[in-house]
């Protein structure tokens, strides 16, 4: 299986989303099964922290960069590209808002929080905040378009639960 895995969120301070990120990725370098090949997808130029640098260096696979950041729409066409060139299986996000109806191979994303809907005033400044429905809508589609979509807390489940509903959940994993 070849399994596409978008790095570009390791770049800027290394954040929770990047822990995150740097352990399922050293649990699944760990496989021992053939059958995985990864390859990974980092933005030219990419500046990154020494603990990022220290864990990319430590992954077995392909590198692939893109021209645009990890927030550009113009991505879309390349990813496809690379998922068309690469044989490409499953793809794998942080990122949880993006058009994956779009992409020609299944999706695995990530949700951390939904805290910009649940708790708006704890962010008031927030662009997601800010954009509550266009937030709101890309949400509830990453999780109906989703292959699957993997929950960091059963809090976390819990919200998104409660604030979409069971059904639009069933597709979620705690990780």
């Amino acid at each position: 299986m070849n399994i596409l895995v978008d790095l570009r969120v390791l770049s800027g301070p290394w954040s929770g989303i990047a822990v995150y990120t740097s352990e399922l990725m050293k649990a699944l370098q760990k496989s021992k099964d053939p059958a995985h090949t990864f390859f990974y997808i980092l933005t030219k130029n990419q500046s990154f922290e020494k603990k990022a640098l220290s864990f990319l260096n430590a992954l077995s696979g392909k590198r692939i960069f893109l021209s645009y950041g990890v927030y550009d729409p113009r991505n879309i066409f390349s990813l496809n590209f690379i998922i068309l060139k690469n044989k490409i299986n499953l793809y794998f996000t942080t990122q949880y808002f993006w058009p994956f109806g779009l992409l020609l191979c299944p999706v695995i994303n990530m949700i951390h929080d939904i805290i910009p809907l649940t708790h708006q005033s704890l962010l008031a400044k927030s662009k997601k905040t800010r954009m509550k429905k266009f937030f709101e809508w890309s949400t509830l589609l990453g999780l109906k378009i989703s292959f699957r979509t993997v929950v960091n807390s059963r809090t976390t489940l819990d919200s998104l639960e409660n604030y979409f509903g069971k059904t639009h959940v069933s597709k979620c994993r705690i990780n």
